[in-house]
């Protein structure tokens, strides 16, 4: 009887271990490599300099917002980086960008969830965890109006500069030791971290 009284508590035991809370440190090293980006102003004209102007047209007010706030210079027949503009400029974004990293905080595991149906397939724990996300760091000249005002989805100032929260469902699986994110349909559950803002073509 003893026996089964030890055997007993050493299985209870490893249950806890496996469904333990995750650290901080483990659900940072998830996250933040996902956080990890540039926030940029995009454009597709912005993808090779210099832009020739026949191929413009319709597209000069937003030529002349950049060259305005001294990102481009206008040649005579082309449009053209400036110093300040090759400074910000990142080919691979297509734009200028005004920050160069984003900062998980306030991380918090919330609850852990313990109904079968919601626990995502092969898991052997799961847990619902908010966390904010904010940029490292935001150049002035992306504050602008006129430059908020140009860009598509009705871009505001907080949009940019401001801190966004979410909540995720983490989980490991069965043999892995390292937490994921469960894939979720839901807008509120979700990490879809697109930041950035983009700018309106004319044709």
């Amino acid at each position: 009887m003893r026996k089964l009284l030890v055997l007993t508590a050493l299985c209870s035991a490893v249950l806890a271990g496996c469904n333990s809370e995750p650290s901080e440190k483990e659900i940072r090293a998830v996250l933040e490599p996902i956080a990890d980006k540039k926030g940029c102003a995009h454009y597709p004209l912005f993808k090779n300099f210099p832009v020739a102007k026949q191929k413009i047209k319709m597209n000069d007010d937003i030529m002349a917002l950049f060259i305005k706030n001294g990102f481009l210079k206008d040649n005579a027949n082309s449009y053209d980086l400036t110093d300040q503009g090759r400074l910000a400029y990142d080919k691979d974004h297509e734009g200028f960008c005004y920050t160069n990293k984003y900062i998980v905080t306030d991380i918090q595991v919330l609850k852990e969830e313990k109904s079968e149906t919601h626990l995502p397939q092969g898991s052997t724990g799961a847990w619902y965890v908010s966390f904010k996300v904010s940029p490292g760091n935001v150049d002035e000249w992306i504050k602008n109006p006129e430059i908020i005002k140009a860009a598509e989805k009705r871009a505001t100032l907080e949009d940019i500069t401001g801190t966004k929260s979410f909540k995720v469902l983490m989980f490991k699986k069965a043999g892995e030791d390292q937490l994921k994110i469960a894939f979720s349909f839901s807008s509120s559950l979700s990490f879809n971290f697109h930041p950035g803002i983009s700018f309106p073509m004319g044709f």
